[in-house]
């Protein structure tokens, strides 16, 4: 008898288990398909992770508490509230705050679950089928004049809404998909083939984009990529050509968007120029996150601070920014030096885990962390939910490319 009360939690134990599977796998589709899919998947994963555990009455961070990429997180979360708490909330509301949660409980059922099954194949898998997707949509935007979700072609000609996701997906996904088929290819894998074909579907979407900074981005991701699988088989002549090639790239790519133009780099100055300002007068703990876009304005508008004047002597009055437009800056202006400390410290366990990562896919892997430091010195902003959604993606990629050790109890 006791043994047929234990079978049916097992069984929604296991039940349980492959949904919060498909859920994190499906989180680069979610964003192709917006808000409510991302937001819907990362949820999810972490309510359903919370009703597994009183189903199977057990405490499932008991599993992954020792896990530095968890502390850190866990970290990160309490600067936000803290300043949340002390500064109280913007016009987005505490909730905005608040529920960064999601993201949080996210990761850790992703990394509860990976203690019990091997789940990176799943979530590369997702990857390739949100580039693929990605590409149809755009395909269908341009061809009939409206996507698979009745969405017009005057979403796809700005740098908002889906080509601001899609570039930020792919960015990060086309290095990772062509450095891992030339690993494939030179270990003589018959799927070589398919890897490039993500990685080519992936760089066309984002160069069509035309969104500078994650084209950079994922150009110097390419880069590294190159060098991490060929440096020590590189001759001087290929040392040489490879970072001339990315110089040219990125000098291509801004000359192409912008011309000849600096307008866009003098207006994110004058902006890291009041969010230095706004971190020196809330050095611990920043503005907050919810009030970050009030808090600018009422700097701007203070006559504290004076307008940036350009070389050119144009005067640069931005009385408006939704963020910092620099991933150090925003994490500086909004959580202080408190949540840049975490942040760092969160990143550094997902580079280690990298480093450490032992799967054929490791050559790939490692160019992630570069895409998202070169696309975080102008581009998006860490506190957007598409964004931390792909970040926390690619940090369970990451950090469960080995099993987490599970605690022994006593």
């Amino acid at each position: 008898m006791q043994t047929l009360k234990n079978v049916t939690p097992m069984k929604w134990g296991r039940y349980l288990d492959n949904t919060i599977l498909f859920l994190g796998a499906a989180v680069p589709v979610g964003i192709v398909i917006g808000n409510a899919g991302f937001e819907a998947m990362v949820s999810l994963a972490g309510l359903v992770w919370i009703v597994r555990a009183v189903i199977l009455r057990e405490n499932p961070f008991s599993r992954i508490v020792t896990n530095p990429a968890v502390l850190a997180w866990a970290a990160w979360l309490c600067c936000i509230v803290l300043s949340l708490a002390i500064n109280g909330a913007g016009s987005k509301g505490a909730l905005h705050d608040i529920v960064f949660i999601r993201f949080f409980l996210f990761v850790c059922a992703m990394l509860d679950l990976s203690t019990r099954r091997q789940i990176s194949r799943y979530l590369l898998w997702g990857l390739a089928a949100g580039v693929l997707f990605a590409g149809v949509n755009t395909l269908m935007a341009y061809g009939a004049g409206y996507d698979l979700f009745g969405r017009s072609i005057e979403r796809y000609t700005s740098k908002l809404k889906e080509p601001a996701r899609f570039a930020g997906m792919c960015a990060m996904a086309a290095p990772f998909f062509l450095t891992w088929a030339l690993t494939a290819r030179s270990e003589k894998s018959k799927h070589w083939v398919f890897f490039l074909i993500i990685g080519m579907t992936a760089l066309m979407i984002l160069v069509q984009t035309t969104i500078r900074t994650a084209i950079i981005a994922s150009f110097s991701g390419i880069f590294f990529g190159i060098l991490f699988f060929r440096y020590k088989k590189m001759g001087w002549v290929e040392k040489i050509l490879w970072p001339v090639l990315l110089v040219t790239g990125i000098w291509i790519t801004v000359h192409w968007v912008e011309g000849d133009s600096l307008l866009t780099f003098y207006h994110r100055i004058a902006i890291w120029k009041i969010s230095v300002a706004m971190w020196q007068e809330n050095f611990l703990l920043g503005v907050g996150v919810s009030a970050y876009k009030d808090i600018y304005a009422a700097f701007a508008l203070s006559g504290k601070i004076s307008p940036y004047v350009a070389p050119t002597g144009e005067v640069f009055d931005i009385t408006k920014a939704y963020h910092a437009h620099n991933l150090f800056l925003m994490l500086l202006s909004s959580t202080g030096i408190l949540g840049l400390a975490s942040f760092i410290w969160l990143f550094a366990c997902c580079i280690w885990e990298t480093v450490k990562n032992t799967m054929q896919w490791k050559s790939g892997l490692a160019t992630w962390p570069v895409v998202f430091l070169v696309n975080g010195l102008a581009g998006s902003n860490i506190y957007n939910s598409w964004y931390q959604a792909l970040f926390a993606f690619f940090a369970v990629l990451a950090l469960t490319g080995r099993p987490v050790t599970p605690v022994l109890k006593k």
